[in-house]
């Protein structure tokens, strides 16, 4: 697992109370076991927060743009042109937004933990999934806008070949493409845990429970540490 935070992982990571709520996003391609993980994750953090609320890519407050569910053979679409999928972008931007101070703000406020399968990072490293043919310098720049800024990313990993045995829905070379996406995006940023998932969901999914915890801790101390 990698943990970018400054400090570096330990076994004696204990949570904290919760006085306020944790955003996790997990990413990774499919067949990295991701909706797996979500359900035992929801299971396993519940008992430290007020509630659970999770979505799939987004809020989903505007419309029924975009996938509001896994999506079944997500190569096999056709982009949409450059005008549609500039219109698209914001108008999942904005339903972020509207979403966050609708539902996820009063969540994270009340304790609440929030977990999103898939994010407005995934156009990124996979945008014909969401059929997207427009610049990507505007999803980059645009990503740095998204809420809630306080986010654990959680991306899964594992071997190629376990994966493509998982799922056949996109060709082994797009899949090892996005496998090292994944993996190259989540080192670059200062809040990521990398697990592997080659191993059965309770190691993996312990193996999370851990790092989450720490995260946390990390978090707690860093916000209550004495301004000198």
């Amino acid at each position: 697992m990698h943990l970018q935070e400054g400090a570096q992982q330990t076994s004696s990571s204990r949570a904290v109370p919760q006085e306020r709520g944790l955003c996790i996003v997990m990413l990774g391609p499919d067949g990295t076991g991701k909706s797996t993980m979500r359900a035992q994750l929801l299971r396993d953090l519940a008992p430290m927060f007020q509630q659970t609320r999770s979505w799939h890519f987004r809020p989903r407050v505007i419309g029924r743009i975009g996938p509001g569910r896994p999506i079944k053979q997500p190569h096999s679409m056709r982009p949409r042109g450059w005008f549609a999928s500039v219109l698209y972008l914001f108008t999942v931007f904005a339903d972020y937004w509207l979403g966050y101070l609708l539902h996820i703000r009063p969540l994270l406020a009340g304790s609440s933990l929030v977990v999103l399968d898939r994010y407005f990072h995934d156009i990124l490293i996979d945008p014909i999934r969401y059929r997207y043919g427009g610049p990507m310098w505007l999803v980059r720049g645009m990503r740095f806008f998204v809420p809630p800024r306080d986010i654990l990313f959680l991306v899964l990993d594992a071997d190629e070949n376990v994966i493509y045995t998982r799922k056949r829905e996109l060709s082994f070379e797009e899949l090892s493409r996005q496998r090292k996406a994944y993996v190259a995006w989540a080192k670059e940023q200062p809040n990521s845990l990398i697990v592997r998932t080659d191993s059965s969901i309770e190691q993996s999914a312990a193996e999370v429970l851990q790092g989450v915890l720490h995260y946390i801790n990390l978090r707690h101390m860093r916000e209550n540490a004495p301004v000198l």
